[in-house]
């Protein structure tokens, strides 16, 4: 269940001249921001599989040029193939900067509507289903994006909380849930 997200350790306050927010906030007007990119952001998961629990965590750990585009780097041990993410335009791009077989492709599109549909990694289709699906987890209670994803021959469900990340990851065997973050 790895490819569509990014995240943080570091701390970086300006770059080449540029103040790091600058770079994160692609949506100035309070559009939806499905990933808060900024070094030192930080999410931990719980996963339930198969009847065991396990933790895993994400964060940013760098932010850097790669062909004249600033690329957030990813350092996590479980949710996502991708380990650079960057906003252009409005729209979430994930890469793999480790490796480079892997597709510039886009996670999530701007402002997406229900019922549209994208593809990421090849084989797995997002829907969004919903905008203001309540969720409650460990991390809180929000209002979030849902999103279903189809990877034959399953279906899961990921929620999107703005300015916060992935909330849940649900369906089949799999629950994973947010139980802290730390964004700025």
């Amino acid at each position: 269940m790895k490819t569509f997200i990014l995240i943080l350790i570091l701390s970086l306050s300006f770059l080449n001249g540029q103040e790091e927010n600058s770079l994160t906030n692609p949506f100035p007007d309070g559009n939806f921001i499905p990933l808060p990119l900024k070094v030192s952001n930080a999410w931990t998961y719980r996963q339930k599989f198969g009847g065991k629990t396990s933790y895993h965590s994400l964060w940013i750990a760098d932010l850097i040029n790669i062909n004249s585009q600033w690329v957030y780097i990813l350092n996590d041990d479980w949710l996502f193939d991708n380990n650079g993410a960057y906003y252009k335009d409005g729209i979430l791009y994930g890469m793999g900067v480790s490796y480079p077989e892997f597709p510039v492709e886009i996670v999530i599109p701007k402002d997406p509507v229900p019922g549209q549909t994208w593809i990421v990694d090849v084989d797995r289709v997002f829907k969004l289903e919903a905008i203001d699906d309540a969720i409650s987890v460990p991390a809180g209670t929000f209002s979030a994006y849902k999103i279903s994803v189809t990877r034959q021959p399953s279906v899961y469900n990921i929620w999107w909380a703005n300015g916060i990340g992935i909330v849940k990851i649900s369906g089949g065997e799999e629950n994973s849930e947010l139980i802290s973050f730390f964004t700025e």
